[in-house]
């Protein structure tokens, strides 16, 4: 049993070693890239701003502008993803078609029903269908459904769209850390790893499910216990 333990301390050590190790990797390639492109600019305008026409050097500051935003995005981004990363089940509860119902947003629509209340704050469950959501409407959806049902002791919710949705070759990656195919539009590729890390912190899952059309995610969690009842 010790050797059992010992080795399975091993390959967990393991794996997240090589977890950091292509974080960091891949970390240093977005900071560098927005950043070579900006001090690239910087000296361009620096050395040459006297004898540059206008339209040129407005266009040249311009890019360095986005790219200190990209780096702002990027730094936003990965601020969330550690306090996601570092979640943990906070004994709170949540309605999740209510959840779902008052985000509000133009393109939603909540099925009906009365699912159990589910083990997640209704904060972060927010954040995560928010971020569905906004996923749905930057890939052309013109409806995203939420739809909830029991299945034992966990309750699943789909939320499905009717947009683009994600091509064959992409649909093991897509909750890979810095993936993204929009990366010209500003994309940093950390909304749905942030997803994961939220839906996992709070016990469950967030996984793709099939889709005749649009893109459809799984969401699991563990259904709240049911309060006791009063004496009479």
């Amino acid at each position: 049993d010790l050797a059992n333990s010992v080795e399975t301390m091993v390959a967990n050590l393991q794996r997240r070693a090589a977890y950091v190790r292509d974080f960091t990797r891949h970390l240093s390639h977005e900071f560098k890239t927005p950043i070579t492109a900006a001090q690239g600019a910087v000296e361009l305008l620096r050395d040459h701003l006297q004898d540059m026409a206008p339209d040129k050097a407005k266009r040249f500051a311009g890019n360095v502008a986005d790219d200190i935003q990209r780096l702002d995005r990027l730094t936003t981004r990965l601020l969330e993803l550690a306090q996601a990363d570092m979640s943990a089940a906070s004994g709170e509860a949540a309605d999740a078609l209510e959840v779902a119902r008052c985000l509000d947003h133009p393109l939603l629509l909540v099925a009906p029903g009365t699912p159990p209340l589910v083990q997640m704050a209704p904060a972060s469950l927010a954040a995560v269908l928010e971020n569905l959501l906004d996923n749905a409407q930057r890939h052309g959806a013109t409806c995203v459904e939420v739809r909830a049902e029991q299945v034992g002791a966990m309750v699943e919710l789909t939320v499905q769209d009717d947009g683009q949705g994600i091509s064959p070759s992409n649909r093991e990656r897509v909750f890979d850390v810095f993936f993204t195919t929009r990366h010209d539009a500003g994309g940093t590729g950390l909304g749905l790893a942030i997803c994961r890390s939220l839906m996992r912190g709070a016990g469950g899952d967030i996984e793709l499910a099939p889709a005749a059309k649009g893109t459809a995610f799984k969401l699991t969690l563990r259904a709240a216990p049911a309060a006791p009842k009063a004496d009479a």
